[in-house]
């Protein structure tokens, strides 16, 4: 299974891994669903691949460095949680996913130096296996982050007619169910908790373990769907069981989606044991680790013109992405309501204005690692370039290696230049500028710090 790393908008999603709503289905990419056949129920156990750790966005530094020098051995105080978690699902296609080599449940240890904003989260497999993940400066917004070990989550899904995969649930082995005492207080306002996306059901309900809790719930529902695929119906709920004595505490959550001719997955994640440690700071140590970088922080809220608050947009409830002056009023910019399994964690991240651009109108991903073009880039927008794509939608491929092995390296060229008759679109990720020249589709124009490439139109292949 090829190593996972954060990306910058898979940053901005991390708010989501707390006691606010759950991140919708995660794949390596969304493809083209099973046709509708013969629907024989399988039932399986499994736990989905990590979503917030399975972006590609730039370049990776695979740095292994002693900063145990940096840490100390200073004693602090800690606070340590360890989940349970499984996922179960029943699926009607006849492809599923292939499980062999992973497993269906794991074990999940944070340990939270909220004084010194640093975070340890530790995903222990039945075997033994560890993938383990730290953070600083932020839990949300990483000033810098560090991994080593391997993952063997589970995927679970089936698998479409050109062999890509179609991941119905996601599990984050960086979290925690319980987040808003992680966060500064200027972070609230890029966090949605249970209180504020759901709707309490029950005030005597009782989680998997016997506990008392208050029940909240969320449900909703939209399709998903691919290119020239057709849309699926989706329906996503979710359950809270929070401590009735402190009314912040996350004990359990679950989220179960369905998708039309697919099936059912139920991701659960279930808090066994909580406690306050002392702890020598090693225990933040990244000596052996690689460094995954930072990230980037956006505007809050009523930061000023065409500024907005940048939530997740992974997830289809996250806050409303109007502006503050009503610069995200675009239909380009209405993420609210996109294709809600479209936008995968490796998908880059487009702006307008400050404001997030639908995923239906730029999606922009990397080739598939595990067909070894992980190294090739690929924007799919519409022609005219702003509206949706929904069939026939146009492609530009960044492929200098030629990768994908069709000659689409022919026509890139990292350090052009820019046509005079080109003009900005307006469409920005946090490094670039996206440029076209009108009356001409035959290249795109990304235009970074101090040089400019051009990117071919192309089909890329499918990765089977």
């Amino acid at each position: 299974m090829n190593e996972p790393h954060w990306s910058p908008e898979v940053a901005r999603a991390m708010h989501e891994f707390g006691n606010a709503a759950p991140l919708p289905p995660t794949a390596s990419r969304v493809s083209e669903r099973q046709k509708p056949g013969r629907r024989r129920p399988i039932t399986v156990s499994l736990i989905a691949a990590a979503l917030a750790l399975a972006g590609v966005i730039g370049t990776i530094a695979l740095v292994t460095r002693d900063r145990s020098a940096q840490v100390g051995t200073t004693e602090i105080v800690v606070h340590h949680e360890r989940y349970a978690v499984s996922v179960t699902a029943r699926l009607e296609c006849d492809t599923p996913i292939d499980p062999a080599g992973t497993f269906d449940a794991m074990t999940i240890d944070t340990w939270s130096d909220r004084a010194g904003r640093q975070w340890r989260s530790r995903v222990t497999y039945p075997d033994g296996t560890t993938l383990d993940t730290i953070v600083r400066g932020s839990v949300i917004y990483p000033v810098e982050q560090f991994q080593q070990g391997e993952r063997r989550d589970r995927a679970v899904g089936c698998v479409g007619p050109n062999d890509e995969p179609f991941v119905l649930a996601g599990a984050d082995p960086f979290f925690t169910l319980t987040l808003a005492p992680d966060l500064a207080p200027d972070e609230f306002p890029y966090v949605r908790l249970y209180n504020q996306v759901g709707a309490l059901v029950d005030v005597h309900g009782t989680d998997s373990q016997g506990r008392p809790g208050r029940e909240w719930e969320q449900r909703t529902s939209g399709t998903a769907g691919y290119g020239n695929d057709a849309n699926l119906p989706v329906e996503q709920v979710t359950h809270w069981f929070v401590d009735p004595a402190d009314l912040t505490t996350v004990n359990e959550r679950t989220f179960t989606t369905t998708v039309e001719t697919m099936g059912t997955a139920t991701l659960a994640e279930t808090l066994v044991q909580t406690e306050d440690i002392s702890a020598t700071s090693d225990l933040f140590s990244t000596e052996g680790h690689r460094a995954l970088g930072g990230t980037r922080r956006p505007a809050p809220p009523g930061a000023g013109p065409g500024t907005s608050v940048v939530a997740s947009p992974t997830t289809d409830v996250a806050p409303d992405s109007t502006s503050t002056d009503g610069d995200c009023a675009g239909a380009d910019l209405d993420i609210a309501h996109e294709p809600p399994l479209w936008r995968q964690p490796n998908n880059a991240t487009w702006f307008r204005n400050g404001c997030v651009v639908r995923i239906d109108v730029i999606t922009d991903r990397p080739g598939p690692d595990h067909c070894g073009w992980g190294s090739a880039r690929v924007i799919i927008v519409a022609q005219p370039l702003g509206d949706r794509y929904t069939t026939d939608p146009v492609q530009y491929v960044r492929d200098p290696a030629n990768a994908f092995a069709i000659g689409l390296d022919a026509g890139y060229d990292g350090n052009a230049t820019l046509p005079a008759t080109a003009g900005d679109t307006g469409y920005r990720t946090d490094t670039e500028q996206l440029w076209t020249v009108p009356g001409d589709d035959r290249f795109i124009y990304l235009v970074l710090d101090g040089r400019t490439e051009r990117w071919p139109k192309g089909e890329s292949p499918v990765c089977s």
